[in-house]
């Protein structure tokens, strides 16, 4: 039985983390030009460090997305850099001063600029969030069977199997789908009635000891099963 793949075979949230990273990786530069014109200026000083860190922010996520490997384990890591993202636009030094200075002036400019500002975060934590799925799809179908959301369960179910065509766990899933399970102990109301579907066989296959004792009582009678 070959092993399992951890990693991302096709990341669909790549192109979404790649964008935002690039679009970062620009604003940090700008951030650390705009503070380094603002050092010694009528402006003072605070205002330039807190230009600087939100460059160290941008420059951060930017190049941290940029590198993204594919893992399941650096996925998840931007999954939670894009929460800590869009909460650090909310509630930045430089956005929080922004906003104070729009309302005194009694004036609040929205403009392209100021959209992408709040948005790519979104679009950074969607992207990372779709690598995290596509890092893991067995695990993600079990948690849409859950939910009852049948169509999603076994989209992922076949991602993972085209991932590894030998997961036992993944063609469990698919069964659970068909007969409309939202849990595989709950394939123990089908008993002897399993061993008619070739998701069933296929899993018997590709188990492992443990797994496949398992699987094999659910085919079992009621009677048998006490």
């Amino acid at each position: 039985m070959s092993e399992k793949k951890t990693g991302v075979a096709q990341a669909p949230g790549k192109t979404l983390i790649q964008v935002s990273s690039i679009y970062y990786i620009m604003m940090g530069a700008l951030a650390t030009f705009s503070a380094i014109m603002m050092f010694n200026s009528r402006f003072g000083n605070t205002l330039a460090f807190f230009w600087l860190f939100d460059a160290a922010a941008f420059l951060l996520i930017g190049i941290l997305g940029v590198r993204h490997r594919g893992s399941l384990a650096h996925a998840k890591r931007l999954r939670n850099l894009g929460v800590l993202a869009i909460i650090w636009e909310l509630f930045s030094p430089v956005t929080v001063s922004g906003n104070v200075v729009q309302i005194f002036n009694f004036s609040v400019d929205i403009n392209a600029a100021t959209l992408a500002l709040y948005f790519m975060p979104i679009i950074y934590f969607i992207g990372a969030r779709q690598n995290v799925v596509a890092a893991d799809p067995v695990y993600y179908g079990f948690r849409a069977l859950e939910k009852g959301k049948w169509g999603k369960a076994d989209r992922l179910f076949q991602q993972g199997l085209d991932t590894n065509p030998e997961d036992a766990k993944a063609y469990i899933g698919k069964l659970c789908v068909e007969l409309r399970s939202n849990r595989a102990e709950a394939l123990l109301n089908h008993g002897a009635t399993l061993h008619n579907y070739e998701s069933y066989q296929k899993a018997l296959q590709f188990a492992g000891e443990n797994d496949r004792a398992t699987w094999e009582r659910y085919a079992l009678t009621p009677e048998a099963q006490l």
